[in-house]
């Protein structure tokens, strides 16, 4: 989730799309629009993990926390997929990551910033996937599906 503090030091300064967003204070930690959905909230067991950069993988630990439980696969899935979505792939399998997109879970401002993106990332993800395709496959575990 993307998160900063309200004086936005953690953003970076010469982004106009960082600029813009600090403009109208989004993506501020605690207020509403750095909220995660309730239809997506973590369970208790779950770690939240925030990003204060383009990618889900800088300035945290979301590496050292997969690493600590040998987890060797992600899943993607946000917005924008031209910007966030296509960072965190690409350093997700340069961590070594087999690197999961769920394309039907992604989006960004245009539809054809979604295509251009989606034309590179289905040759570098390990898989890209629908939903439907992605449960299928695994099966329902941990989906609250029976």
């Amino acid at each position: 989730n993307v998160a900063r503090s309200a004086d936005s030091r953690e953003f970076i300064k010469n982004s106009p799309l960082f600029a813009a967003s600090a403009k109208v204070a989004a993506f501020v930690r605690g207020t509403y629009g750095a909220q995660v959905i309730d239809a997506l909230r973590p369970e208790p067991e779950d770690f939240e993990v925030e990003h204060p950069r383009i990618s889900a993988f800088f300035g945290n630990n979301l590496d050292l926390l997969l690493r600590a439980r040998q987890i060797e696969t992600v899943v993607v899935a946000g917005t924008a997929t031209n910007v966030a979505v296509d960072t965190s792939v690409r350093d997700a399998l340069q961590l070594g990551y087999q690197t999961i997109l769920l394309e039907d879970c992604c989006c960004s401002s245009e539809p054809s910033f979604h295509e251009a993106a989606m034309k590179t990332l289905r040759v570098l993800a390990t898989w890209v996937a629908s939903t439907e395709e992605f449960l299928a496959r695994v099966g329902h575990q941990g989906s609250g599906q029976d």
